[in-house]
């Protein structure tokens, strides 16, 4: 009960707010302070009037009843929530307690009747002017009653003397006064509190309001000013409102923008417009990050980034579209630039065979290939890794210090970067490539990334290496011609003196009548022929020595040496063969005319009438060594490089067998079939010499690239 007499304080914020529920609430404020009033009056009332009586007397319970119904009223009203049915609870009992009290106490000389006053201000302050009439209409009905109660005999009379009832009606009166003073004042109060708390209400409003117009301005400014293009739209495809980068974007001003359908501002686009728009509602999910194009009546053309989000008014529940889009049209134009250039790239690289690499980050090993550099390689893409890695693995080892020396040199140096080298495709093996790069650098100088392309080249180089093998070919043959034409001029002219000199002295031999003088220098002249004919002879064979036009068969070296030592050998030298001879293909011709001519000059070349010729052989892997050795006078080591020369004799030509070209074609028929040949002989020390030369075996079918077969041999990568 106190407690609801201390809350009367400032209304709420949001009660003050509407003007029905501020009502509602002053009124229960009233009524429970009047409820509370009246029971406190009521139970100090009952004790002074029942002073010196004994026991509970009717109205000592009567006024205790009224004291806890009034007790109640609050509680009634905050269980019902309404303050009507506590109202009428409250009067009721008030005009009821006053209406017994006064029948048990002298009727209407009673000092209860004064609180019958309370009920229409009461009335007034918690219901309104209406109940306020009905309850003194009610009041005069109870004074009438207690009127008739009196003259009927009805009401006891006052058990007071005239004195004490007069003290007593005036203490009722100034109560009832006072009491509803205080209902009247504890309203005022309220009221006055609550209209602060009102004022207070609408300063704290206009406060929120002010700062809800400058958040609204400030908002307004964000939206017009905002770099993106902002539109509020409907389900009809109008333009509610629209920034002013939206308007400049259009080619339009604000005001045009803001109410137009969306066809008058992008006629050719609305319609794929509105079909997103609607999408977007349907859905009711946003929609981000739509790339389209801008399309203006006013001309205006570029690209778009679009965000799409819907909202449904929970109040009218109409759908309206909120659309952000960035411009994007430098970005785009960049885009489609950097498409067509790098496809000018691409067709650009095809066109030219390369396989581009990007080294991305160098320091990394990572890169990108193309599929033209995968394919250049003999792999699919994504079959072996892009790395430098990779490419070092796949290189030839010969190359791999050289290249990156000229990696280091272009990363340091900024020399430019181009080598040709060998890396091994998947089934063709060892091929030559152009590599050319060129690094990127930071700004602290460092190469992070570097860009390159790869070609095949294989067949120009192969060509390139063919010309120049030609040429160191060609080379070897000028130096020997002129090594030929200084025999061929030294040996021929030599005779031709001779023939000249002793045709001089046969004429003065027979104009003397010298006629065997004549002879012998005859005879002299018919040997010197000879001579001449064996020179020439050994000059045709020199120059056949090495062609091309033999004929390749398989056969047996064994039956070969054999035919050529039946054929040269008399009957006082014998042929020993160390070891089984191989089998081979090859160009009969060259090779029994090697055999031939070694076995010849061993025979015309030996210091006895008799001897013995030992032929045998070695693996020398892409070679058959064979060896030709015989029991002679041996070569000393001063002659042993020089016996291989065209025309080379060792003693006098007059004392010499041959014409000195026997082993010089050996030395030429080897070498042309791709082999080398040499002598060993300890002489004078011990007899005998033994020739060695190394003949292939496989017979060179293409001799193109201009390689011996010894080459080929030592550096079979390179083929």
């Amino acid at each position: 009960m106190f407690a609801d007499a201390s809350s009367i304080g400032r209304a709420p914020l949001h009660v003050a707010a509407d003007p029905d529920r501020y009502e509602a609430w002053i009124r229960a404020r009233v009524l429970d302070i009047g409820a509370s009033t009246c029971a406190i009056v009521t139970v100090a009332h009952s004790v002074v009037t029942q002073i010196g009586v004994p026991g509970w007397t009717e109205s000592r319970i009567a006024g205790l009843t009224a004291a806890a119904i009034f007790a109640l009223c609050p509680l009634v009203r905050r269980v019902t929530g309404r303050v009507s049915i506590a109202a009428a609870l409250f009067l009721t009992t008030l005009l009821v307690a006053s209406a017994f009290a006064a029948l048990r106490n002298g009727g209407l000389t009673a000092p209860t009747t004064c609180f019958v006053i309370l009920a229409p201000a009461m009335a007034g302050l918690l219901v309104g002017w209406r109940a306020a009439a009905v309850a003194g209409l009610a009041g005069l009905g109870v004074l009438g009653l207690l009127a008739t109660s009196e003259m009927n005999g009805l009401a006891r009379p006052s058990p007071h003397s005239p004195a004490e009832l007069d003290a007593l009606r005036l203490s009722a009166l100034a109560i009832a006064v006072v009491t509803t003073t205080v209902v009247v004042t504890a309203y005022v109060a309220v009221l006055r509190r609550s209209l602060g708390a009102l004022s207070d209400a609408n300063a704290s409003l206009a406060a929120s309001a002010q700062t809800i117009r400058r958040n609204a301005e400030e908002l307004d400014l964000i939206f017009n000013h905002a770099p993106v293009h902002l539109l509020f739209k409907d389900d009809q495809n109008t333009i509610l409102r629209g920034n002013h980068t939206a308007a400049n974007g259009a080619g339009v001003t604000a005001e045009m923008l803001n109410g137009a359908k969306t066809e008058l501002i992008y006629p050719t686009m609305a319609a794929k417009y509105f079909a997103d728009d609607l999408a977007v509602l349907e859905s009711g999910v946003p929609k981000i990050g739509i790339i389209e194009e801008l399309a203006a009546a006013s001309g205006r053309r570029g690209w778009l980034r679009t965000d799409k989000v819907p909202y449904v008014d929970p109040a009218t529940g109409k759908r309206f579209l909120f659309v952000a889009a960035t411009d994007i049209t430098e970005q785009r134009n960049a885009e489609l630039a950097l498409a067509e250039s790098e496809r000018r790239f691409a067709l650009a690289a095809q066109g030219s065979g390369a396989g581009i690499w990007d080294w991305i980050n160098v320091a990394q090993d990572q890169q990108f290939w193309t599929p033209r550099l995968y394919a250049l390689l003999g792999y699919e893409p994504g079959e072996i890794a892009a790395s430098a890695s990779t490419l070092i693995s796949l290189s030839h080892p010969e190359d791999r210090e050289r290249t990156g020396a000229a990696l280091r040199a272009h990363f340091v140096d900024r020399t430019p970067f181009q080598q040709d080298l060998r890396l091994r495709h998947k089934t063709l093996g060892d091929r030559w490539y152009r590599v050319t790069g060129q690094a990127i650098w930071a700004d602290n100088g460092a190469a992070d990334r570097m860009i390159g392309s790869i070609i095949d080249i294989d067949e120009g180089k192969r060509a390139e290496e063919a010309l120049i093998a030609h040429g160191r070919a060609l080379d070897r043959s000028n130096r020997a011609l002129k090594a030929f034409s200084q025999a061929v001029s030294h040996d021929l002219r030599s005779p031709l003196r001779a023939f000249d000199h002793l045709a001089a002295w046969i004429e003065e031999d027979v104009d003397a009548g010298r006629l065997d003088a004549a002879k012998s220098n005859f005879a002299v002249m018919r040997a010197r022929i000879k001579r001449m004919t064996e020179l020439l002879e050994g000059l045709r064979l020199y120059a056949l020595a090495g062609g091309d036009d033999e004929n390749v068969e398989a056969l047996s070296s064994r039956d070969v040496v054999e035919r050529a030592f039946e054929v040269l050998a008399p009957a006082e030298f014998q042929l020993t063969i160390a070891s089984d001879l191989p089998a081979i293909t090859t160009a009969v011709a060259p090779l029994a005319q090697v055999f031939r001519n070694l076995f010849d000059n061993a025979i015309k070349h030996h210091d006895r009438g008799a001897g013995v010729i030992t032929v045998g052989h070695e693996d020398a892997g892409a070679f058959w060594a064979f060896s030709v050795a015989d029991d002679g006078a041996g070569v000393e080591a001063a002659d042993q490089e020089r016996i291989f020369e065209m025309f080379e004799v060792l003693r006098r030509r007059e004392d010499q067998a041959g014409a000195g070209a026997g082993l010089a074609i050996v030395k030429k028929i080897v070498e042309a079939a791709g082999g080398a040949v040499s002598v060993t002989s300890s002489a004078p020390l011990a007899r005998g010499a033994t020739f060695r030369f190394l003949w292939p075996k496989r017979w060179p079918e293409d001799n193109s690239d201009g390689r011996t077969e010894l080459e080929r041999a030592a550096n079979p990568r390179a083929a």
